[in-house]
């Protein structure tokens, strides 16, 4: 089921069964981005610091080191979504949040 598709489906029938699925997988899809992205990112920064030999063997130091970073990056996947919680829904109507800007660094 598509992004598209849940919203359609939520505003036909409201919070189904079948949207609350279909939520949870999609969650999980976005969930594994996150990590994709974040273990990219590791590696990009890895190869362009040692670029004479960058070896990510099983059980070297800088395998540890990765293994550590997905770990923490999992962790933080987990504390933006427990965050997401709490925001009031009337706030994703709005396309403009002075306050966003206010707290950016």
């Amino acid at each position: 089921m598509l992004t598209t598709d849940i919203q359609n489906e939520h505003a036909e029938n409201g919070m189904s069964e079948r949207i609350v699925k279909a939520g949870g997988i999609w969650g999980e899809k976005v969930k594994a981005e996150y990590s994709h992205c974040a273990s990219l990112l590791w590696q990009v920064k890895y190869h362009l610091g040692n670029q004479q030999g960058p070896d990510l063997s099983p059980f070297t130091k800088a395998h540890e080191d990765f293994c550590r970073y997905l770990e923490e990056a999992d962790g933080q996947a987990d504390k933006l979504i427990e965050g997401g919680k709490t925001i009031d829904p009337s706030k994703f109507d709005r396309k403009y949040n002075p306050e966003a800007f206010n707290t950016a660094p």
